[in-house]
């Protein structure tokens, strides 16, 4: 397994698929959504591959806009769109090398913060974003409108990451 830390033109078409084995179908990206999301400018993607080029896992970050209309090379966050991996090869350390390989990328383009959200009832992302050291900062009620569920709105602070 390989990380590749930017897009391939035409990658949203594989992680439509594999976002397809990943969520149930209310919390999947439609094609359109996923490529948007994957080629947006703001995007930070990270994709792990087998050596044959298979995508088995990836996450997308987006750079938001700094805080200040003045200054805009204040202070900017980052925030996890979505991060996939397929189902098989969970629980192998790979989500955990995507996010920290997309963190530093933020970092490097200077996000001091990267949020999300993820489902109240989500207990396996949950805990799998704390022991990333992600902080629940809040709640967001009917987040997940289709699925009629909160969401957690978790954060981590990227000041303590070395720039590389």
């Amino acid at each position: 397994m390989q990380l590749r830390g930017y897009y391939r033109t035409g990658d949203y078409v594989a992680m439509h698929q594999l976002d397809l084995l990943c969520f149930e179908e209310v919390f999947q990206f439609d094609l359109e959504t996923m490529r948007q999301a994957a080629e947006d400018p703001a995007a930070i993607v990270v994709v792990a591959e087998h050596s044959e080029h298979q995508m088995v896992g990836f996450v997308i970050l987006h750079l938001l806009p700094s805080d200040s209309r003045r200054v805009r090379s204040m202070r900017k966050d980052a925030y996890v769109v979505t991060l996939d991996v397929a189902p098989e090869l969970r629980r192998k350390g790979i989500a955990s090398l995507m996010l920290t390989h997309a963190e530093q990328q933020a970092r490097v383009a200077g996000a001091n913060r990267v949020a999300l959200h993820v489902a109240v009832d989500n207990t396996g992302a949950i805990n799998f974003y704390e022991r990333q050291k992600y902080v629940r900062a809040s709640v967001v009620e009917k987040f997940y409108r289709e699925a009629g569920l909160d969401a957690f709105i978790y954060a981590k602070q990227l000041e303590d990451l070395p720039l590389r």
